[in-house]
């Protein structure tokens, strides 16, 4: 009888808890390798199996919602009036939109990896610019650059550091603002 019963408990076990959790970690990693959406295992039950069903269904709809406000922002970016540029610790571009190659006449392909260098304003201003980010905070200023076919421009740029999880700068971010008809107007009119 005793041998009865250890078979029964192993039994009861696997059905009530073995089973039930190899089902939801089968449900995981098949979401994770992109399977389509089916509902979790283990939703109505009252115990911790139905607990632990229930929160990683909490986590699954915090993640695609995460995921679409990425895709919204992800497009902001892409459709921007602004030129936008995104750089590395080391102040490397790795990522431009559109309109940053519609304003500087440079490619995303030009620009990938090579630190910006088409700057025409003092070294003293970059050198600002520098020192504020690294330090943590924006820098926002006008700065005279250069287009690739040799156009000089004015554009009001916005740098901001990014931080990681842990607090320490990833990257940077650059917004620039053609404003180079705005100077130019402004310069005739103060000579009239």
């Amino acid at each position: 009888t005793a041998a009865l019963t250890i078979l029964i408990l192993i039994a009861l076990i696997r059905g009530l808890v073995s089973a039930p959790l190899h089902r939801l970690a089968a449900h995981m990693l098949a979401l994770q390798e992109g399977a389509a959406e089916q509902a979790t295992p283990g939703l109505g039950r009252n115990d911790e199996i139905g607990t632990l069903a229930r929160r990683f269904d909490e986590l699954v709809s915090a993640r695609q919602s995460a995921q679409v406000r990425l895709e919204i922002f992800a497009a902001a970016v892409e459709h921007a009036g602004d030129a936008i540029a995104i750089l590395d610790a080391n102040g490397a571009i790795t990522y431009v939109n559109p309109q940053y190659e519609r304003q500087t006449g440079f490619s995303r392909e030009q620009m990938i990896g090579k630190v910006p260098s088409r700057g025409q304003s003092s070294d003293g201003t970059y050198a600002g610019l520098w020192e504020t980010v690294r330090a943590g905070r924006i820098w926002s200023g006008t700065l005279q650059t250069i287009r690739r076919d040799g156009l000089a421009c004015f554009e009001e740029v916005t740098v901001a550091p990014i931080k990681d999880a842990s607090g320490q700068i990833a990257s940077f971010i650059a917004v620039m603002h053609d404003v180079t008809e705005r100077i130019r107007l402004e310069e005739q009119l103060s000579q009239v």
